[in-house]
Order: structure tokens, then C-alpha cells, then sequence
């Protein structure tokens, strides 16, 4: 087969920019006592001082030099130096360690942190490590175990993998994927992908990253590289940050002053409904936002008093645990809302690339680091890009439709009842004109025509007729019209969500081939959250 091209257009879509990622990219006033470094005029600006002293702590430099030599087979002497340095700043972005990287947006994410990276670096003029933060500590199995390809009329098909068998408590880090599950698991995505020599040779290439049974974050950074266009990116095991003595210290004092953090977390709740907003994370007075891991299963803790216990255990003294947090004795990690302290910690970071619902429970967590004493990122929206075939495109266009008539809630019209109308005033114009007209002919030539003769009902019942076959045409066209927009919705909201956060990148790589991996890392590099509607086409060269 030849290559082929893909030819793109580029469309601003800022129709489908969620309400707070407008407010941010806008710069509302109402917004700056949620973030850092707010409004952000430049989304390459620099912060004044990274949110923590460097380097890093020797233990995590050595952590993420063991993932990136598994990862990639090698040593990376240059990656050791710069991790070593004191000036080094850190770009972060993070997600699950889902297979084949999950939905698209975390290509996204990877593109937009290697722009940041760029920008801070030419800014600062000191060492910038993009890292990418493999949420490992995490316990949803069902946001990591499964991608989404579209089928028949676009409708939105999940492929799951085979995991170890695990309780629902147990971090999605602990578990690992056998060879020939995975073998199993990547032969169902060939058989329900459209054909495609692209496709199939990366679906090749991928089985064989696994050879004997593979942990989900090394699987994860492997497949990065593979199609992720991930070289520059350094990835850390989330699992790593309960060995960090500085993410040891910020947990130790959640629980050491977990009065005063659960009512951070309620004056962050607060701040955001003020902005308008309903907070994202679910405030309990009694829970603490951190959790106790036992072998490798999260159990979460409560305050009672000046104590703290696990469900069904008997509470302890606050400080007591948070001692045995901070020297290792203990392991802990954080939950959502304390993750980006810890981040904030361990890394001197001097920017974020967020997802839109990461902006949400961010704009909550001011109180909280302050709380704890940790400095804090800006935030940089990741980029957003839905794409849309030629075909698709010009349809709508034909339809009278556009992209933005498409959108969840909306309801685009599928028959405007203009036919149906037209042909029954038809019909009564040609009754009412038989009519006349026979009148006017009986007073000219009484008895000429008998009351029964045919020619009096001819005219109307053949209009009648004809109005009928019309009206199912067209029926015919309107239910093709609405199967038309069915499917072209689906392609840009597959289930009603948002393209990037439902399907997997394979669809676009099956579909469009790799020139797609060129487009988003264009459109990443303006580093802009509003989204780009990409109309394309690939043809042969």
C-alpha cells in the first residue's frame, strides 16, 4: 500500500470549552483566589521560585532512573545529571496508568508538557525536566483496565484487559499484566479497529512489550515511548512519592494537623461555590484526605478527636501516626485533593499541564497548601483537539448543521415539517380548485357529467396520492438524516462525552494513521486550553 498523507484544517471549537476553562483562559477576576500565579497572561510565564528547594531527593532521583532503565533498556547518564542539579526545575502532568495510554487526552497531556518544558527552559534559562506523573497510587481499576474504539454508527465500544485478580482498595501500581492476556487483549483491538498497516504494525510492535508478566506503570512509560512521541519525558511511579522524605513530611502533617487541613478542605469548598462553581470533591468533616496502605491496598482514615483510626480499627494517637508516616514506619498516600501538595513537594515545580477537571479540584486546594506550608504550581490547560473527517464535515455542511450543534444537550433539527406541510396545502389547493372548477362547468352544461363520473375525483385522489409518496421520501431522507448526525455526533461525542476523554488514541492512529501525532504536538505548542476542531482527510501520495 502507498502512503498516505493527512491533510488538516485547523478550526478554533470554543463552543465545547467547559465554563471554568473559559473563566481561567478569560482571566476572570473571580478566579484569583483559587490559583497560583494568577490570571496567567503568558501560559509560558514563570513562576518567581520553584514550589520547592532542589534537587530532589536522592532516593526518588534513584527511583526514576530505574523506571527510565527499565523503560528504555539503557542508562541515561544525562537524565542523572540533570536530576543531581540544584537549578533543575520540573514541568509535571500526570494520569492513570491506563493500557495503551486510555483516552486520548493523555497524549495531549504528554505534548503539552514537553511545550511547557520548552517555554520554561527559554524563560528561565535553567535545566527543565518534563515529568510525567504515572498515577500508580490510584485504586480505579475501571478508569485503567479498558480502552473505548468506536463501532458500528460510531457508537463508543469498550475492550477490557485481563489484570491480576485484586480487591477494589488495591493501587492500580500493585497490579500487572500477563502475556498472554495481553495477547488476547491486543488481538480483540485488531479485530474491532479499522483495517489499517499502521495500526496493526503498532499493535505488533506493542505485544511485544510484554514478555513476561509486566507492572501497569512500566507498561504504561513503554507504551509512552512507543506512541506517545514520550522521548523527552521522564516518568515517575506515583507509588515512589510515599519513599520521598519530603512527600513523607507533607502527609505526616496532614494527619499531625488534620483538624486545621479538614477545615482547609471545607475553606476550599467555600472559595470555589463563591466563583460559582460546585466543588468536585465530596468534603467529609471527618475524613482525612491521605490513606494507610497495607501490602498494597489504600485503607482511608478518619479523625476522631486528637486520634485517628482505619475502618474498624481502634483510632491512635494523631501524632503518633504521623511520626510513624514520616519515618518510613508506616506507609501512607495521598488522596486527590492532597496528591498536588505532595507533587508540589517532591518536585520543584514550576508549572502543571491540567486537565479540565484538574482545574476544578485544584481551584479548591489553595487553603490546603498554605495549610501545610507547600509553594504551588501555576496551572497550564492541556491542549484539546477533537477531530472530525472531511466527509463528516461536509455533510454537516449539507445538512446545514455545524460542529457545535452537535453538542451534549443540544438537539439539532432532524425534519423541519416544511414537506408535510406544503403537501397538504397542495392537496387542499387542488380539492378546492377541482371543485371550483366543476361548479363553474355543471352551470355551463347541466348533466353533461354525472355525479359519479371519475373525472370528478380523479384530480384530488392522484393529489392525494402523490402527497403521500412524497411525505414518505420524505420520512426516508429524514430518518437518513438522522442516523447521519447520530454517527457524526458520535465521532466528536462518543456516548455524549467529549472525544479526547472516551476514545483511545488507537482509533485516531487506525483511522488517520500517525500524521495525527504531528497535529496534536502543533497544536500543543501554542500552549492555549481552547479547543482546536482538526477536519481531516488522508489521501494517497
Amino acid at each position: 500500500m502507498a502512503p498516505r498523507d493527512l491533510r488538516v484544517e485547523r478550526r478554533l471549537f470554543p463552543e465545547a470549552v467547559p465554563a471554568l476553562l473559559r473563566s481561567y483562559c478569560d482571566g476572570e477576576e473571580r478566579l484569583r483566589p483559587l490559583y497560583a500565579g494568577f490570571p496567567l497572561r503568558r501560559p509560558s510565564a514563570a513562576p518567581s521560585v520553584p514550589t520547592s528547594p532542589g534537587p530532589i531527593a536522592p532516593e526518588t532521583a534513584e527511583r526514576i532512573l530505574a523506571l527510565a532503565r527499565e523503560t528504555d533498556g539503557e542508562e541515561n547518564p544525562d537524565l542523572r545529571t540533570a536530576l543531581a542539579d540544584p537549578r533543575t526545575v520540573f514541568v509535571v502532568a500526570g494520569q492513570q496508568p491506563g493500557v495503551l495510554l486510555g483516552p486520548c487526552l493523555v497524549l495531549y497531556k504528554m505534548a503539552s508538557l514537553r511545550a511547557l518544558a520548552r517555554a520554561r527552559a527559554a524563560e528561565t534559562g535553567r535545566p527543565v525536566v518534563p515529568l510525567f506523573w504515572i498515577a500508580s497510587h490510584d485504586a480505579d481499576r475501571d478508569e485503567i483496565d479498558r480502552i473505548v474504539l468506536a463501532r458500528a454508527h460510531g457508537e463508543p465500544g469498550t475492550i477490557r484487559c485481563p489484570l491480576d485478580a485484586a480487591s477494589p482498595r488495591t493501587q492500580v501500581g500493585a497490579l500487572a499484566v500477563e502475556p498472554e492476556g495481553w495477547r488476547e487483549f491486543l488481538g480483540a483491538i485488531g479485530a474491532a479497529l479499522p483495517r489499517s498497516e499502521e495500526a496493526g504494525g503498532l499493535l505488533e510492535e506493542i505485544g511485544a512489550l510484554v514478555e513476561e508478566r509486566t507492572p501497569l506503570s512500566l507498561l504504561f512509560a513503554r507504551t509512552a515511548r512507543r506512541i506517545g512521541r514520550a522521548a523527552r519525558i521522564v516518568f515517575f511511579d506515583g507509588r515512589d512519592s510515599e519513599i520521598d522524605p519530603r512527600g513523607r513530611s507533607v502527609l505526616a502533617a496532614a494527619v499531625r494537623n488534620a483538624p486545621r487541613v479538614i477545615e482547609a478542605l471545607r475553606a476550599g469548598g467555600a472559595l470555589l461555590e463563591r466563583a460559582g462553581f460546585a466543588p468536585p470533591i465530596p468534603f467529609d468533616e471527618k475524613r482525612l484526605p491521605l490513606f494507610r496502605v497495607d501490602g498494597d491496598a489504600r485503607v482511608p482514615l478518619f479523625l476522631e478527636g486528637d486520634r485517628v483510626c482505619a475502618e474498624g480499627e481502634e483510632a491512635v494517637p494523631a501524632d503518633a501516626l504521623a511520626d510513624r508516616i514520616e519515618s518510613g514506619a508506616t506507609r501512607a498516600t495521598p488522596a486527590a485533593a492532597l496528591r498536588p501538595v505532595v507533587q508540589d513537594a517532591v518536585f520543584p515545580s514550576a508549572g502543571m499541564i491540567a486537565g479540565h477537571s484538574e482545574l476544578l479540584y485544584h481551584a479548591e486546594l489553595g487553603p490546603l497548601y498554605e495549610c501545610l506550608g507547600v509553594g504551588r504550581a501555576p496551572l497550564v490547560p492541556r491542549a484539546s483537539v477533537f477531530f472530525l473527517s472531511r466527509r463528516s464535515d461536509e455533510l454537516l455542511r449539507k445538512m446545514e448543521l455545524r460542529p457545535e450543534d452537535l453538542l451534549p444537550g443540544k438537539t439539532p433539527k432532524t425534519d423541519d415539517g416544511a414537506i408535510e406541510g406544503r403537501v397538504r396545502d397542495f392537496a387542499d389547493r387542488v380539492r378546492a380548485e377541482t371543485e371550483s372548477l366543476l361548479e363553474a362547468f355543471d352551470r355551463a352544461a347541466p348533466g353533461a357529467l354525472g355525479p359519479e363520473d371519475a373525472a370528478r375525483t380523479r384530480l384530488p385522489r392522484e393529489a392525494e396520492r402523490m402527497g403521500e409518496r412524497l411525505l414518505r421520501l420524505a420520512d426516508k431522507s429524514g430518518e437518513n438524516r438522522r442516523n447521519r448526525i447520530h454517527r457524526i455526533r458520535n465521532e466528536l461525542f462518543p456516548g455524549g462525552k467529549t472525544q479526547e476523554t472516551v476514545l483511545s488514541l488507537f482509533h485516531l492512529l487506525a483511522r488517520y494513521g500517525t500524521g495525527i501525532l504531528e497535529a496534536v504536538e502543533k497544536e500543543a505548542s501554542a500552549l492555549e486550553g481552547i479547543p482546536r476542531l482538526l477536519v481531516v482527510e488522508r489521501s494517497e501520495k
